[in-house]
């Protein structure tokens, strides 16, 4: 059922639909995923969040960093973030904590985005939250099970899109750490 908030119209619907699968899919996959029964897709988180807060009105980016759920320096201007309470796993990690001789593959998990680094793990660690995030006019950017991280606006890794890298080259071309998302072995 469509949320007016998750317009799916002919601009937004190949975005909407790669949303839906990385962050509503299979909890292999990169990134962070939404496990809790009945939480499919967009509009059921969305549906969640209002349920669980009356509304969508708000933003909970103070709440997010005060409880240490998030990184300061992350959030984006003219952008809220609501708080959503259900599980999920979370497919982030910060490459402070990986050896430099690790391999990493570069991809792009929704179109009009910066490609992602993503390593594999042997698990995802679970959790009890999650965050939407909407644009000034209220329209869903998007949803994901975690802490708010750099969001990557610039592309970074675009040139390697589709090949593999050692963590020191991905840190060299980004001069310093970076956020990765996280996937199980396949």
């Amino acid at each position: 059922m469509n949320h007016p908030a998750v317009p799916r119209d002919a601009d937004r619907a190949d975005y909407y639909a790669a949303t839906d699968r990385k962050h509503f899919g299979d909890p292999s996959t990169p990134g962070s995923t939404f496990t809790g029964d009945g939480i499919n897709r967009l509009e059921d988180i969305v549906r969640l969040a209002e349920w669980q807060r009356g509304n969508l009105d708000g933003d909970d980016r103070l709440e997010l960093i005060e409880r240490g759920w998030s990184d300061p320096g992350a959030f984006l201007p003219d952008h809220r973030y609501l708080m959503v309470f259900t599980p999920g796993v979370l497919g982030v990690l910060n490459s402070a904590h990986v050896d430099e001789r690790s391999r990493v593959k570069v991809i792009r998990t929704k179109p009009g985005v910066a490609c992602s680094v993503v390593i594999d793990v042997t698990e995802k660690p679970a959790t009890d939250f999650g965050v939407v995030i909407l644009d000034k006019d209220g329209t869903v950017v998007t949803a994901f099970p975690g802490p708010i991280t750099d969001p990557g606006v610039d592309d970074t890794f675009g040139h390697l899109e589709g090949r593999t890298a050692t963590l020191a080259e991905i840190r060299e071309l980004a001069g310093g750490e970076i956020w990765m998302n996280t996937a199980l072995p396949t």
